[in-house]
């Protein structure tokens, strides 16, 4: 952040531009998720999950963005409340070698969605 402000000071045409331009960018007034971030995270999975759970179904309807919220918060729920590779001990067993093929699996079946040419008309 410090890095970004001296860039914006330095790089401005006078001070009470730099300052506004600061301002602007502290204050995230104008924060807002564009419909298409969003959009990626409807999974069919989640999809299903909603179908079958009428409480997830109400959330997702009633907040916009649902699963990319519930992506953000899960994460950190897992950042913060597992142990790192370095604190954890390897053991290898059948328990650890089934949740690795089923999420192995279910990753490879995901690709099968269309996905976007990234250089078209570039």
């Amino acid at each position: 952040m410090l890095v970004d402000t001296l860039w914006v000071i330095f790089r401005a045409e006078d001070i009470p531009s730099a300052k506004l331009f600061i301002k602007e960018m502290c204050s995230l007034s104008s924060f807002t998720i564009n419909g298409d971030l969003y959009n990626c995270f409807n999974l069919v999975e989640l999809s299903y999950l909603e179908e079958k759970i009428p409480f997830l179904n109400y959330l997702a309807s009633h907040i916009t963005g649902f699963n990319l919220w519930l992506f953000i918060f899960g994460s950190f729920f897992i950042v913060l409340n597992t142990k790192n590779n370095k604190e954890k001990e390897f053991r290898p067993t059948v328990l650890n070698s089934l949740a690795v093929v089923v999420f192995l699996v279910w990753s490879v079946v995901s690709f099968a969605g269309v996905s976007t040419f990234l250089y078209f008309d570039f």
